[in-house]
């Protein structure tokens, strides 16, 4: 078959025949039509492609669409798009900007390569995006921060709009600081932000920036020196705690800052701190209270425990303490608590005193007639007045249990191989008196000056006795009747005592002996300072000491 090719413009014939002899028209038509939508880096190619085939072979490996170049006349050997259908259209992206561009429609296939009229066009002009971005005067400068500021605008330019934006402030000690610095970034078109932690007396330069796809923006640079590091005097004082009671107490102080230049800081936070360890801070437990003169009142505090306050302040500069104070909280009190005595029976035979005192520990003394021996009471009671008391006595050790209730005390003592009972109950107030004041002395005073000694007339100053809450005694006594002016020689006699009906019971120990001597001693208390001793039908007159 003889193959014949004609082209005229943009349309092309080929005539032949087929087996029959009719002759193939392939007509195909391709117009390039007018490049839209222009930019600096884009445009839109659009054209037509129609074929007329009668009485041809099917072709086959057909492409079309458009080839364009930079030179005139394209071809496929240039860039080539494809792009299917008779109205054809195609986007080119990733153009030069200011640039020309050819372009003609194509069609290829076994037949041959078939081109449509050639058109030109220009991409745009590069868009030059425009960032104005302003470092504005630095403000609120002090030793450790400062106040940035600056404006951001981006001009509204077709096809500039980027994404994955940062922008802010970015500042260093040395000049022209980029992103490789200390970057902070702000959004909006008026920026600020403050700054903190810096170095006191020391030179920053600081600019605006923005940073895009297209690259990194500076604004103009401004410079700040922080100023001089200001010693900012804090007065704290801890004063004393007041109004303590089981639970709760009163936290007093005061806390002063002097007027210094540039030293007002802000989120401030002053108080109290406080802790059951010594020199607490605020990661112990911290309570806030404004202004100078300072006090708040503590709950919830645990009984008969050692707290440990101090006044604190803290800003940016750092905390501030002031001194220590420690005070302890009231104990719960054990409604037990008094001097106890009474008497044991059993394989043993004596007396017993103890003190219970307001946390409901017990001390006492326990002694024993039949043996001469006077042990030491130590232990406690609970709150149902179950007590429970150990005896000792050099390497003798006993127990002493029972309950103290409704004022009447009873129970059961084990020491060594001997056991036994004990009953007694709790003394009076007055009876307690004994125990209450410690030290008496031989004398009665009026206006500082002794008027006299006891009913035998004898004055020796330095005679006294003692009564201690475990139950024992020391006394000081010089006896040597109807002597106006002894020398006083002093002995010591010591011992225990109970509370009888009446009257108190002392069990002597002579000059140190073991040997006990009963002795019922008659007590009374005519006023808060006097103590009358009535033994042997002889009177005593003895007096609180006197400081």
């Amino acid at each position: 078959m003889k193959k014949l090719t004609y082209l005229f413009l943009a349309l092309l014939i080929v005539a032949c025949s087929d087996d029959e002899g009719n002759p193939c028209v392939y007509n195909p038509t391709l117009t390039t039509s007018a490049v839209t939508n222009v930019t600096e880096t884009s445009a839109t190619l659009n054209g037509v492609i129609s074929i007329v085939s009668e009485n041809c072979d099917n072709s086959t490996n057909t492409e079309q669409g458009f080839v364009y170049s930079t030179e005139v006349q394209p071809t496929i050997e240039d860039t080539q798009v494809n792009v299917n259908g008779t109205e054809v259209t195609t986007t080119l992206e990733s153009l030069e900007p200011n640039t020309t561009y050819y372009i003609r429609t194509f069609l290829t296939n076994d037949l041959g390569e078939f081109y449509g009229n050639e058109v030109s066009f220009m991409t745009s002009e590069e868009q030059v995006c425009v960032y104005n971005l302003n470092t504005q005067d630095i403000t609120e400068i002090i030793t450790t921060s400062a106040v940035l500021n600056g404006t951001i605008i981006t001009e509204d330019i077709e096809n500039c709009e980027l994404p994955n934006t940062e922008q802010g402030f970015v500042y260093s000690t040395e000049v022209q600081p980029t992103i490789e610095d200390t970057k902070v970034n702000v959004n909006g078109t008026e920026v600020t932000t403050t700054l903190e932690s810096l170095e006191p007396n020391t030179t920053y330069y600081v600019r605006t920036f923005l940073t895009n796809d297209l690259g990194e923006f500076y604004g103009n640079e401004v410079s700040f020196m922080t100023s001089e590091e200001q010693v900012c005097v804090y007065n704290l004082n801890t004063q004393d705690i007041t109004e303590i009671i089981t639970t709760s107490a009163v936290l007093n102080g005061t806390i002063i800052t002097e007027d210094i230049e540039n030293c007002e800081l802000p989120n401030t936070e002053q108080g109290f701190v406080y802790s059951t360890e010594v020199q607490p801070t605020i990661e112990d437990t911290q309570v806030n209270v404004n202004g100078t003169e300072v006090t708040t009142t503590l709950e919830n505090l645990e009984p008969n425990t050692t707290y440990y306050v101090r006044t604190f302040l803290t800003n940016a500069l750092g905390e501030f303490y002031g001194n220590e104070v420690s005070f302890m909280s009231g104990v719960t009190e054990s409604e037990f608590k008094g001097l106890w005595s009474g008497g044991f029976a059993g394989d043993d035979n004596g007396t017993w005193t103890l003190t219970v005192k307001n946390t409901g520990t017990v001390v006492g003394s326990f002694t024993s007639k039949d043996l001469n021996e006077v042990y030491s009471l130590s232990g406690s009671v609970d709150e149902n007045g179950e007590i429970q008391a150990s005896l000792t006595l050099e390497n003798a050790i006993g127990s002493f249990e029972g309950n103290l209730n409704n004022g009447l005390a009873s129970g059961f003592y084990t020491v060594n191989v001997r056991n036994g009972d004990f009953q007694g109950r709790i003394s009076t107030i007055e009876e307690e008196n004994l125990v209450n004041y410690w030290n008496y002395y031989s004398a009665e005073y009026e206006t500082g000056e002794i008027l006299y000694y006891d009913n035998e007339l004898i004055y020796c100053p330095g005679l006294y006795m003692e009564f201690r809450e475990d139950g024992t005694f020391t006394d000081y006594y010089y006896a040597e009747f109807g002597d106006s002016s002894p020398n006083c020689p002093q002995e010591e006699m010591y011992g225990t005592f109970s509370v009888q009906e009446g009257y108190y019971e002392f069990l002597y120990i002579l000059g140190g002996s073991q040997g006990l001597n009963d002795a019922d001693v008659y007590i009374t208390f005519p006023d808060d300072n006097t103590m009358t001793y009535n033994y042997g039908n002889v009177l005593w007159t003895y007096k609180k000491i006197i400081d």
